[in-house]
Protein backbone atom coordinates (compact mmCIF):
# COMPACT_ATOMS: atom_id res chain seq x y z
CA UNK A 1 0.00 0.00 0.00
CA UNK A 2 2.85 2.38 0.79
CA UNK A 3 5.03 1.54 -2.20
CA UNK A 4 5.31 4.61 -4.42
CA UNK A 5 4.98 4.30 -8.18
CA UNK A 6 4.72 6.67 -11.11
CA UNK A 7 1.12 7.16 -12.19
CA UNK A 8 0.07 9.85 -14.67
CA UNK A 9 3.37 11.64 -14.15
CA UNK A 10 3.29 11.61 -10.33
CA UNK A 11 4.91 9.45 -7.67
CA UNK A 12 2.00 8.03 -5.67
CA UNK A 13 1.43 5.23 -3.22
CA UNK A 14 -1.78 3.22 -3.20
CA UNK A 15 -3.13 5.14 -0.21
CA UNK A 16 -2.87 8.29 -2.35
CA UNK A 17 -4.83 6.59 -5.12
CA UNK A 18 -7.61 5.41 -2.80
CA UNK A 19 -7.58 8.76 -0.99
CA UNK A 20 -8.09 10.67 -4.25
CA UNK A 21 -11.06 8.48 -5.11
CA UNK A 22 -12.53 9.16 -1.67
CA UNK A 23 -11.84 12.89 -2.05
CA UNK A 24 -13.79 12.91 -5.33
CA UNK A 25 -16.65 11.09 -3.60
CA UNK A 26 -16.57 13.58 -0.71
CA UNK A 27 -16.56 16.59 -3.05
CA UNK A 28 -19.44 15.20 -5.11
CA UNK A 29 -21.52 14.53 -1.99
CA UNK A 30 -20.87 18.06 -0.71
CA UNK A 31 -21.77 19.60 -4.07
CA UNK A 32 -24.97 17.54 -4.26
CA UNK A 33 -26.19 18.32 -0.73
CA UNK A 34 -24.71 21.72 0.05
CA UNK A 35 -23.32 20.25 3.28
CA UNK A 36 -19.78 19.65 4.51
CA UNK A 37 -18.80 16.11 5.43
CA UNK A 38 -15.89 15.79 7.86
CA UNK A 39 -16.93 12.49 9.46
CA UNK A 40 -17.32 9.13 7.75
CA UNK A 41 -18.63 5.71 8.66
CA UNK A 42 -16.81 3.16 6.53
CA UNK A 43 -17.57 -0.48 6.02
CA UNK A 44 -14.77 -2.99 6.42
CA UNK A 45 -14.50 -6.80 6.32
CA UNK A 46 -14.61 -8.65 9.61
CA UNK A 47 -11.09 -9.77 8.76
CA UNK A 48 -8.94 -8.19 6.11
CA UNK A 49 -6.41 -10.93 6.86
CA UNK A 50 -6.20 -13.89 9.28
CA UNK A 51 -2.91 -12.52 10.67
CA UNK A 52 -3.98 -10.02 13.39
CA UNK A 53 -1.01 -7.73 12.71
CA UNK A 54 -1.76 -7.53 8.98
CA UNK A 55 -5.45 -7.10 9.70
CA UNK A 56 -4.70 -4.13 11.99
CA UNK A 57 -2.31 -2.67 9.41
CA UNK A 58 -5.01 -2.78 6.74
CA UNK A 59 -7.38 -0.72 8.86
CA UNK A 60 -4.61 1.79 9.60
CA UNK A 61 -3.98 2.13 5.86
CA UNK A 62 -7.67 2.57 5.07
CA UNK A 63 -8.06 5.12 7.86
CA UNK A 64 -5.15 7.09 6.43
CA UNK A 65 -6.74 7.06 2.97
CA UNK A 66 -9.82 8.73 4.45
CA UNK A 67 -7.61 11.24 6.27
CA UNK A 68 -5.79 12.15 3.05
CA UNK A 69 -9.22 12.66 1.46
CA UNK A 70 -10.00 15.33 4.07
CA UNK A 71 -12.07 13.43 6.64
CA UNK A 72 -11.20 14.32 10.25
CA UNK A 73 -13.34 11.66 11.98
CA UNK A 74 -13.28 8.07 10.70
CA UNK A 75 -15.27 5.19 12.18
CA UNK A 76 -15.62 1.63 10.94
CA UNK A 77 -18.40 -0.96 10.95
CA UNK A 78 -18.17 -4.57 9.88
CA UNK A 79 -19.86 -4.82 6.49
CA UNK A 80 -22.11 -7.82 7.35
CA UNK A 81 -23.27 -6.00 10.49
CA UNK A 82 -24.19 -3.02 8.32
CA UNK A 83 -26.02 -5.40 5.97
CA UNK A 84 -27.95 -6.78 8.95
CA UNK A 85 -29.14 -3.27 9.74
CA UNK A 86 -30.02 -2.66 6.13
CA UNK A 87 -32.00 -5.90 5.97
CA UNK A 88 -33.78 -5.74 9.33
CA UNK A 89 -37.14 -5.00 7.74
CA UNK A 90 -37.18 -8.48 6.22
CA UNK A 91 -37.39 -10.06 9.68
CA UNK A 92 -40.14 -10.16 12.29
CA UNK A 93 -39.54 -9.90 16.05
CA UNK A 94 -38.00 -13.11 17.30
CA UNK A 95 -36.44 -14.05 13.94
CA UNK A 96 -32.77 -15.01 13.73
CA UNK A 97 -30.88 -13.99 10.61
CA UNK A 98 -27.48 -14.73 9.13
CA UNK A 99 -25.84 -12.30 6.70
CA UNK A 100 -23.64 -14.13 4.17
CA UNK A 101 -21.47 -11.45 2.56
CA UNK A 102 -19.24 -12.78 -0.23
CA UNK A 103 -17.11 -10.00 -1.67
CA UNK A 104 -14.11 -9.93 -3.95
CA UNK A 105 -11.50 -10.97 -1.40
CA UNK A 106 -13.32 -11.92 1.80
CA UNK A 107 -16.38 -13.76 3.05
CA UNK A 108 -18.04 -12.27 6.11
CA UNK A 109 -20.90 -13.43 8.29
CA UNK A 110 -23.08 -11.82 10.96
CA UNK A 111 -25.67 -13.60 13.09
CA UNK A 112 -28.35 -11.17 14.25
CA UNK A 113 -31.70 -11.24 16.04
CA UNK A 114 -34.71 -9.04 15.44
CA UNK A 115 -36.19 -7.86 18.75
CA UNK A 116 -39.22 -5.82 19.71
CA UNK A 117 -37.02 -2.79 20.30
CA UNK A 118 -34.44 -3.18 17.60
CA UNK A 119 -31.63 -5.33 16.26
CA UNK A 120 -29.15 -7.41 18.26
CA UNK A 121 -25.82 -8.33 16.68
CA UNK A 122 -25.09 -11.78 18.09
CA UNK A 123 -21.77 -12.71 16.48
CA UNK A 124 -19.61 -11.94 13.42
CA UNK A 125 -16.90 -13.94 11.68
CA UNK A 126 -14.88 -13.70 8.47
CA UNK A 127 -12.42 -15.55 6.25
CA UNK A 128 -10.06 -14.41 3.50
CA UNK A 129 -11.82 -16.04 0.54
CA UNK A 130 -13.96 -14.38 -2.07
CA UNK A 131 -14.92 -13.89 -5.68
CA UNK A 132 -11.39 -13.39 -6.96
CA UNK A 133 -10.56 -16.84 -5.57
CA UNK A 134 -13.45 -18.20 -7.64
CA UNK A 135 -12.04 -16.46 -10.73
CA UNK A 136 -8.56 -17.79 -10.03
CA UNK A 137 -9.76 -21.39 -9.75
CA UNK A 138 -11.82 -21.13 -12.94
CA UNK A 139 -8.95 -19.51 -14.81
CA UNK A 140 -6.51 -22.26 -13.80
CA UNK A 141 -8.89 -25.06 -14.74
CA UNK A 142 -10.37 -23.64 -17.93
CA UNK A 143 -8.38 -20.73 -19.39
CA UNK A 144 -4.76 -21.43 -18.52
CA UNK A 145 -4.63 -24.80 -20.35
CA UNK A 146 -5.15 -22.81 -23.57
CA UNK A 147 -1.99 -20.87 -22.65
CA UNK A 148 0.12 -23.96 -22.00
CA UNK A 149 -0.65 -24.87 -18.40
CA UNK A 150 -0.02 -28.57 -17.94
CA UNK A 151 1.94 -28.75 -21.17
CA UNK A 152 5.27 -30.51 -21.58
CA UNK A 153 8.58 -28.77 -22.23
CA UNK A 154 11.61 -30.47 -23.77
CA UNK A 155 14.91 -30.37 -21.96
CA UNK A 156 17.58 -28.24 -23.57
CA UNK A 157 19.68 -31.40 -23.98
CA UNK A 158 18.17 -34.80 -24.75
CA UNK A 159 14.65 -35.94 -25.49
CA UNK A 160 13.26 -35.88 -21.97
CA UNK A 161 10.39 -33.55 -21.10
CA UNK A 162 9.03 -31.95 -17.95
CA UNK A 163 5.84 -30.13 -17.06
CA UNK A 164 5.80 -26.37 -17.60
CA UNK A 165 6.37 -24.56 -14.28
CA UNK A 166 3.09 -23.95 -12.51
CA UNK A 167 4.05 -20.67 -10.84
CA UNK A 168 3.75 -18.47 -13.91
CA UNK A 169 0.20 -19.74 -14.58
CA UNK A 170 -0.78 -19.48 -10.91
CA UNK A 171 0.33 -15.84 -10.88
CA UNK A 172 -1.37 -15.06 -14.21
CA UNK A 173 -4.65 -16.36 -12.73
CA UNK A 174 -4.25 -14.17 -9.61
CA UNK A 175 -5.50 -10.58 -10.05
CA UNK A 176 -2.99 -8.94 -7.72
CA UNK A 177 0.04 -10.70 -9.21
CA UNK A 178 -0.63 -10.12 -12.90
CA UNK A 179 1.31 -6.82 -13.26
CA UNK A 180 4.49 -8.37 -11.87
CA UNK A 181 4.57 -10.90 -14.72
CA UNK A 182 5.36 -8.17 -17.24
CA UNK A 183 8.92 -7.91 -15.90
CA UNK A 184 11.65 -8.86 -18.43
CA UNK A 185 12.67 -12.05 -16.61
CA UNK A 186 9.15 -13.49 -16.86
CA UNK A 187 8.93 -12.66 -20.56
CA UNK A 188 12.29 -14.34 -21.09
CA UNK A 189 10.99 -17.43 -19.28
CA UNK A 190 7.84 -17.52 -21.45
CA UNK A 191 9.96 -17.14 -24.57
CA UNK A 192 12.17 -20.04 -23.48
CA UNK A 193 9.15 -22.21 -22.66
CA UNK A 194 7.66 -21.50 -26.08
CA UNK A 195 10.91 -22.42 -27.80
CA UNK A 196 11.09 -25.81 -26.09
CA UNK A 197 7.38 -26.61 -25.72
CA UNK A 198 5.99 -29.85 -27.12
CA UNK A 199 2.91 -27.76 -28.06
CA UNK A 200 4.42 -24.36 -28.93
CA UNK A 201 1.14 -22.80 -30.11
CA UNK A 202 -0.42 -22.88 -26.64
CA UNK A 203 2.75 -21.71 -24.94
CA UNK A 204 3.11 -18.98 -27.54
CA UNK A 205 -0.19 -17.56 -26.32
CA UNK A 206 1.33 -17.22 -22.84
CA UNK A 207 4.21 -15.26 -24.33
CA UNK A 208 1.79 -13.05 -26.24
CA UNK A 209 -0.26 -12.32 -23.11
CA UNK A 210 2.84 -11.18 -21.25
CA UNK A 211 4.35 -9.20 -24.11
CA UNK A 212 1.07 -7.42 -24.89
CA UNK A 213 0.06 -7.09 -21.21
CA UNK A 214 -3.23 -8.89 -21.66
CA UNK A 215 -3.33 -10.53 -18.24
CA UNK A 216 -6.26 -8.55 -16.91
CA UNK A 217 -8.13 -8.98 -20.21
CA UNK A 218 -7.94 -12.73 -19.59
CA UNK A 219 -9.12 -12.24 -16.01
CA UNK A 220 -12.09 -10.12 -17.14
CA UNK A 221 -13.01 -12.78 -19.70
CA UNK A 222 -12.99 -15.49 -17.04
CA UNK A 223 -15.15 -13.38 -14.75
CA UNK A 224 -17.63 -12.69 -17.56
CA UNK A 225 -17.80 -16.39 -18.38
CA UNK A 226 -18.43 -17.20 -14.72
CA UNK A 227 -21.33 -14.74 -14.56
CA UNK A 228 -23.04 -16.01 -17.70
CA UNK A 229 -22.57 -19.66 -16.67
CA UNK A 230 -24.13 -18.84 -13.31
CA UNK A 231 -27.16 -17.32 -15.00
CA UNK A 232 -28.03 -20.68 -16.51
CA UNK A 233 -27.16 -22.57 -19.63
CA UNK A 234 -23.56 -22.07 -20.64
CA UNK A 235 -20.99 -19.35 -20.23
CA UNK A 236 -18.19 -18.47 -22.61
CA UNK A 237 -14.68 -17.41 -21.67
CA UNK A 238 -13.98 -15.35 -24.79
CA UNK A 239 -10.24 -15.01 -25.40
CA UNK A 240 -10.46 -13.42 -28.84
CA UNK A 241 -8.18 -10.66 -27.52
CA UNK A 242 -5.42 -13.27 -27.82
CA UNK A 243 -6.53 -15.17 -30.91
CA UNK A 244 -9.60 -15.04 -33.11
CA UNK A 245 -12.26 -17.59 -32.08
CA UNK A 246 -10.23 -18.70 -29.04
CA UNK A 247 -12.74 -19.49 -26.30
CA UNK A 248 -13.74 -22.11 -23.77
CA UNK A 249 -17.26 -22.93 -22.64
CA UNK A 250 -18.29 -23.04 -18.98
CA UNK A 251 -21.31 -25.08 -17.92
CA UNK A 252 -22.99 -24.78 -14.51
CA UNK A 253 -21.55 -28.19 -13.72
CA UNK A 254 -18.07 -26.78 -14.35
CA UNK A 255 -18.75 -24.13 -11.71
CA UNK A 256 -19.85 -26.77 -9.23
CA UNK A 257 -16.79 -28.94 -9.84
CA UNK A 258 -14.15 -26.21 -9.90
CA UNK A 259 -15.58 -24.15 -7.05
CA UNK A 260 -16.77 -27.01 -4.87
CA UNK A 261 -13.97 -26.94 -2.29
CA UNK A 262 -13.98 -23.13 -2.01
CA UNK A 263 -17.75 -22.98 -1.56
CA UNK A 264 -17.56 -25.75 1.04
CA UNK A 265 -15.13 -23.58 3.03
CA UNK A 266 -17.66 -20.74 2.90
CA UNK A 267 -20.40 -23.06 4.14
CA UNK A 268 -18.18 -24.24 6.98
CA UNK A 269 -17.40 -20.65 7.98
CA UNK A 270 -21.11 -19.78 7.96
CA UNK A 271 -21.91 -22.67 10.30
CA UNK A 272 -18.94 -21.77 12.51
CA UNK A 273 -20.34 -18.25 12.92
CA UNK A 274 -23.59 -19.69 14.20
CA UNK A 275 -22.11 -22.39 16.41
CA UNK A 276 -19.57 -19.99 17.95
CA UNK A 277 -22.60 -18.06 19.24
CA UNK A 278 -23.97 -21.22 20.85
CA UNK A 279 -26.81 -21.51 18.35
CA UNK A 280 -27.86 -24.49 16.22
CA UNK A 281 -27.91 -23.87 12.43
CA UNK A 282 -31.51 -25.05 12.34
CA UNK A 283 -32.52 -22.08 14.50
CA UNK A 284 -31.65 -19.56 11.76
CA UNK A 285 -34.85 -18.35 10.12
CA UNK A 286 -33.42 -16.04 7.44
CA UNK A 287 -30.26 -16.04 5.33
CA UNK A 288 -29.45 -12.66 3.79
CA UNK A 289 -27.16 -13.05 0.77
CA UNK A 290 -24.95 -9.99 0.24
CA UNK A 291 -22.17 -9.18 -2.25
CA UNK A 292 -21.89 -10.04 -5.92
CA UNK A 293 -20.39 -13.47 -5.36
CA UNK A 294 -23.22 -14.45 -3.00
CA UNK A 295 -25.39 -14.59 -6.13
CA UNK A 296 -23.49 -17.64 -7.38
CA UNK A 297 -25.90 -20.55 -7.47
CA UNK A 298 -23.37 -22.92 -5.90
CA UNK A 299 -23.00 -20.54 -2.94
CA UNK A 300 -26.75 -20.21 -2.36
CA UNK A 301 -27.25 -23.96 -2.64
CA UNK A 302 -24.52 -24.59 -0.06
CA UNK A 303 -25.93 -22.07 2.41
CA UNK A 304 -29.47 -23.39 1.94
CA UNK A 305 -28.24 -26.93 2.67
CA UNK A 306 -26.46 -25.79 5.85
CA UNK A 307 -29.45 -23.73 7.08
CA UNK A 308 -32.44 -25.99 6.38
CA UNK A 309 -35.03 -23.74 8.09
CA UNK A 310 -33.89 -20.41 6.66
CA UNK A 311 -35.67 -18.31 4.07
CA UNK A 312 -33.21 -17.06 1.45
CA UNK A 313 -33.06 -13.32 0.64
CA UNK A 314 -30.95 -12.00 -2.25
CA UNK A 315 -32.93 -9.00 -3.54
CA UNK A 316 -30.61 -6.40 -1.94
CA UNK A 317 -27.32 -8.23 -2.49
CA UNK A 318 -25.60 -5.14 -3.94
CA UNK A 319 -27.15 -2.45 -1.69
CA UNK A 320 -27.70 -3.93 1.80
CA UNK A 321 -24.29 -2.86 3.13
CA UNK A 322 -24.51 0.76 2.03
CA UNK A 323 -28.16 0.91 3.16
CA UNK A 324 -27.11 -0.29 6.62
CA UNK A 325 -24.19 2.13 6.79
CA UNK A 326 -26.54 4.99 5.95
CA UNK A 327 -28.95 3.93 8.71
CA UNK A 328 -26.12 3.55 11.22
CA UNK A 329 -24.44 6.81 10.21
CA UNK A 330 -27.63 8.72 10.99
Amino acid sequence: MRERRTLLGERLDFIDIVGRFLARLKAAAEAETGQRFDAVLSGRPVRFHPDPARDARAEVDLREAYARAGFTCVNFMYEPEAAARGSAAKLSPGDLGLVVDIGGGTSDFTLFRKGERGLEIVHSHGIRLGGTDFDRALSLDHAMPLLGRGGQVRHAFGDDTHAAPATIFNDLATWAKIPFLYAPEHIRLARDLTQHAVEPVAMGRLLQVLEERLGHDVAFAVEAGKITANEGGGGLVDLAVIERDLAVRLAPTDLAITLGALVADIGTAAVQTIEDAGVAPGAVTHAVMVGGSSLMGVVEQTIAARLPQAQMHRDAALTAIVDGLAVAAA
